[in-house]
């Protein structure tokens, strides 16, 4: 092995990009005390650049030497770079790392340096002729005159140097259960000993608490009720577990002895109840509760001796807090809140209440969150990366820091604060796409799947003319937006967002563009693709959400729902024509859609049940309700219409089930239950016969257990 003379043999472990220090290899960034965990795109990008630092490399040549052979257009460099500018701190007008060269491409003009053993080297001036790409994490390396040891990190992680503070070794995770169907909330006692869980049990017919020994198989059976039983929590003691109970009397919280027994209640029934948890010492209780079934959660506090309630902190309009967890001391509790736009965030506040403050938001919908045991860590599993993984944040300085563990959906974390062993549940599912539909001759319904993969297929959305599907799928590894044939042949990937959460594609009239909502640094913002050159334009770029998509029947402006002004409401977004974006209601809007003769535009609301409409002629006139429950609270953005009508899903004790009514509400009538659906999917051909949803499957979750997490 060749080594420059500065390297004293022992490899460099990072760059120094600026003041930032770049290690490839962990896609990680990190100053002072802060870390930022990005996507591997992206890094490949900035060692691109970092490798040829101070020239300008054409955009074309960094398409090629990042992306290779799979097509994209510049924008998915734009991006890139202007996503690397937001984690930088860099200002495109007064560049100090990533400067733009008009009609060339990009240069890096910030210093550029390795770290060997967290002690800075300057190169000397001479460089390497350019490499190929085969593995890019290394090329800025070689530009400066180095060779990447490529052992590296696994030599630190054995002891020989001084680690890197912000390298994370892989840690090793074991089954703890194996069960058929889905094990799901695992909840590790304080000690580490023991773990309970919700199960169907082996034939999946009932949800039921269950706790097993950490080391044996048999888990032991706590509850057979009928209705459900959910979210097991150790009561302090460790002699009682608590759990939500539900069933069509209502909601309760229960806690059953470990050694068995007749259940005892503790609250209920209730509308509604979203998560408990106590406080160390046994005295007070924090619990999420809905004054209506589906409505939106707020927390109380309850002292137990004396049974006085009070609220922990306030509930923004259209939020739902859910989902509270007590710290290790006891003074600090972190709870979710569930925003209109469908993002998850999870708040910091003290358990004497006041006002929260905003840890982790603007990353789609979170999968559990729980304390470190050393009371100043939170570890949340989210799909910050891609897939649903592990983070660990700050408390205090909310940089997150990607915890590399097995499996591609990490879901609902737990750790036992006296043992450090940390349990999560790792779920392996997928989604189809089910088409129904009403043969001309007024036969009988068919119902088969049209989307069929291992991974997500979902939104599936038929073009004008009938010959294509626009869909969203995670095939490729992440969430992106894919087209295909209407019976599910040829499919073909549309964007390469690596991640972003990306949703709600809508045909324009003429078929030949698909707005949609995607969101690279964590808005949902609008952007349409040309499908035939794959070419994808951005449409709104500010920090707010602007979702469910659709065009105007003109195809010059698509209509929104969007956050933009501080609430909900439905605005227009000019695509090719004059003007700037504009609000259409006052009184609050969601998943627009133009009605089929170009004269109402159709809308939900956010929060509250039901279907509104109102005139695009007369803007001045007040909404009309069409529909009063449908579609449900909760779930605005599934339903949409035709020229003859429109089509919505109901729920009820048996599950959801899939209607039809005419344009002004009237003639509401059952089509067909669809069983496990995924909401928001629902869909409805231009012909009005045949109807598009999602549907998962193939189920299974099982527990994983990691040994001494510090």
């Amino acid at each position: 092995m060749t080594t420059h003379p500065l390297d004293n043999g022992k490899g460099a472990s990072a760059l120094r990009v600026g003041d930032w220090t770049v290690h490839p290899d962990l896609h990680r960034l990190s100053r002072g005390g802060e870390t930022v965990q990005i996507e591997p795109r992206l890094m490949d990008v900035l060692v691109c650049l970092a490798g040829s630092a101070g020239q300008v490399i054409e955009r074309r040549d960094l398409l090629d030497r990042v992306w290779g052979d799979t097509v994209v257009g510049e924008e998915a460099l734009t991006r890139s770079v202007s996503e690397l500018r937001r984690i930088l701190g860099d200002d495109s007008q007064q560049p100090r790392y990533i400067e733009t060269i008009r009609k060339g491409g990009y240069r890096l003009v910030a210093e550029v340096g390795t770290v060997l053993e967290e002690k800075e080297v300057r190169p000397a001036g001479a460089r390497t002729p350019r490499r190929g790409l085969s593995d890019l994490r290394h090329l800025a390396l070689a530009a400066v005159g180095f060779v990447v040891v490529t052992a590296l990190a696994l030599v630190l992680y054995l002891g020989r140097g001084e680690p890197d503070p912000a390298y994370t070794p892989p840690l090793s995770a074991v089954p703890l259960t194996t069960y058929p169907g889905v094990e799901r909330y695992p909840a590790l006692s304080p000690d580490g000993s023991k773990v309970a869980f919700t199960w169907g049990g082996p034939d999946g017919d009932n949800l039921d608490i269950y706790v097993k020994q950490v080391g044996h198989d048999n888990p032991l059976r706590l509850t057979d009720h009928t209705g459900w039983d959910v979210y097991p929590v150790w009561i302090p003691g460790d002699e009682e577990l608590a759990y939500i109970h539900g069933d069509e009397g209502g909601v309760g919280l229960l806690a059953v002895p470990l050694l068995g027994g007749a259940p005892r209640v503790i609250l209920g029934p209730l509308p509604a109840i979203y998560g408990m948890n106590w406080t160390p010492d046994g005295t007070q209780l924090v619990y999420a509760v809905a004054d209506e079934r589906d409505g939106p959660g707020r927390l109380l506090v309850r002292d137990l001796a004396s049974g006085i309630e009070r609220e922990l902190t306030p509930t923004p309009a259209g939020c739902s807090h859910v989902a509270p967890l007590v710290g290790p001391g006891g003074r600090r509790v972190i709870f979710l809140r569930k925003t209109p736009a469908g993002q998850d965030e999870v708040h910091l506040v003290d358990l004497r209440g006041g006002s929260s403050r905003q840890l982790v938001g603007g990353l789609g919908t979170l999968e559990g969150a729980c304390w470190h045991r050393n009371g100043r860590e939170i570890i949340v599993s989210s799909r910050q990366n891609g897939d649903y993984a592990l983070w660990r944040v700050d408390v205090d300085d909310p940089a997150t820091r990607w915890i590399p563990l097995p499996g591609e959906w990490i879901h609902f974390p737990h750790m036992g604060f006296a043992s450090g062993r940390l349990v999560y549940q790792h779920r392996r599912y997928e989604k189809n796409v089910w088409r129904i539909e009403q043969p001309a001759d007024g036969s009988g319904l068919t119902t088969e799947p049209v989307l069929v993969s291992t991974y997500w297929d979902c939104e599936a959305r038929i073009s004008p003319d009938g010959r294509q599907m626009a869909f969203t799928s995670s095939r490729s590894g992440n969430l992106e937006i894919w087209t295909c044939r209407p019976d599910g042949s040829l499919p073909v990937q549309l964007t390469r967002f690596g991640g972003a959460r990306v949703s709600g594609p809508r045909w324009s009239p003429d078929g030949r563009r698909l707005v949609f909502n995607a969101g690279p640094e964590g808005w949902a913002n609008l952007f349409v693709a040309e499908v035939e050159t794959r070419t994808i334009t951005r449409l709104t770029d500010h920090p707010a959400h602007d979702l469910a998509p659709s065009w105007s029947g003109d195809g010059l402006a698509v209509y929104c729902g969007s956050n933009r002004s501080g609430d909900w409401q439905v605005w227009r977004i000019p695509v090719r024509e004059e003007g700037a974006p504009r609000p259409l209601t006052r009184d609050g809007g969601l998943a627009p859609r133009e009605g089929p003769d170009g004269a109402w535009l159709y809308f939900s609301r956010e929060g509250e049940g039901g279907l509104w409409r109102r005139s695009l002629a007369d803007p001045g006139a007040a909404p009309e309700r069409v529909l009063e429950g449908l579609p449900i609270q909760g779930d605005a953005r599934n339903w949409d219409l035709w020229s003859g009508g429109l089509v919505l899903v109901d729920y009820d004790h048996e599950g959801p089930r899939i209607v039809r009514a005419n344009l002004d509400g009237s003639e509401l009538a059952d089509v067909t239950r669809v069983p496990n659906l995924a909401s928001p999917s629902l869909t409805v051909a231009p012909d009005g016969r045949t109807i598009y949803y999602a549907r998962i499957e193939n189920s299974v979750g099982d527990l994983m257990l990691v040994e001494d997490v510090r």
